[in-house]
């Protein structure tokens, strides 16, 4: 895919949404394998890979849809999807996850 006019950068994103080991009406801090994606998670921005993220509560409400979390890297999507693979709750199924690249224009 050829960048579109005018994008200064391309960066990625990524979604996560419950996955099969969710428990349903159990809030996020309390879903097991939690703590250890917060420590993956600042292992990842403490080398500059993945520059912000944290939950979605607002947008996940007004969506009604199942987005727990939004996380913003500074590599390509293909880098990405395999950092978040390695993450613990994506491979415990507690969390499912889509990237996506994100040109940035602004």
């Amino acid at each position: 895919m050829s960048d579109p006019a005018g994008v200064r950068s391309m960066i990625s994103i990524a979604l996560l949404r419950p996955g099969p080991r969710w428990v349903l009406d159990q809030p996020l801090g309390d879903q097991d394998d939690v703590g250890q994606h917060f420590a993956y998670m600042d292992e990842l921005a403490g080398a500059g890979t993945v520059t912000h993220g944290g939950p979605l509560h607002a947008l996940n409400d007004l969506l009604k849809g199942d987005l727990v979390a939004l996380v913003v890297f500074s590599v390509t999507a293909d880098r990405a999807a395999e950092l978040m693979q390695l993450d613990p709750t994506v491979r415990s199924g507690l969390m499912a996850c889509d990237v996506l690249p994100w040109y940035q224009s602004l």
